[in-house]
């Protein structure tokens, strides 16, 4: 039996954890305040507090938690290059400082706007360049989003209900 160890749901998760082999290896939450009720055991990435059972905890930067917060989708080209993406406004400004040009942001709910960068690169998967190319900005990354200028990317297409907020970077 693990030492320090109280309570019976405490003994219980130590003795599985100790079962399982996932000492060392996962952080359980009876070692996250507040879960006993939950009656919970999952395995959690190191540092998570978020239980499965419960809402995210408050500053929690997981999918779920962020899922009504506002986001970015947005178009820019940059001579031969466009780059559909997402982000804040710095991820944007990042891209202007660089030289690229707006075409068109949306702005959504951070949940529908990550679908629509997904139905983008699901669309587009064909056309995207998949590595940095020559005459490519850094802020374009790796180029996954990245495509021919030529190519029509439509925002609207896969984020109608997205509020245009393009003016906010012009």
């Amino acid at each position: 039996m693990a030492a320090g160890v109280r309570g019976p749901a405490q003994r219980f998760r130590a003795l599985l954890a100790s079962d399982t082999g996932l000492q060392g290896q996962a952080q359980l939450l009876a070692a996250a305040p507040g879960h006993d009720a939950d009656r919970v055991i999952a395995k959690l990435r190191p540092g998570s507090l978020d239980c499965p059972a419960c809402r995210p905890a408050a500053g929690s930067r997981t999918h779920l938690a962020r899922r009504d917060d506002p986001y970015l989708l947005y178009l820019v080209v940059h001579r031969r290059w466009q780059r559909f993406g997402t982000g804040d406004h710095g991820r944007v400004r990042a891209d202007q400082r660089g030289g690229a040009q707006v075409i068109q942001v949306l702005q959504g709910p951070f949940a529908q706007v990550v679908l629509a960068e997904t139905a983008l690169k699901h669309q587009h998967r064909t056309q995207t360049a998949g590595w940095a190319k020559r005459g490519v900005i850094s802020s374009f990354g790796q180029g996954t989003e990245a495509t021919c200028r030529r190519t029509l990317v439509s925002l609207t297409s896969v984020l109608p209900q997205g509020e245009d907020v393009t003016h906010w970077f012009r």
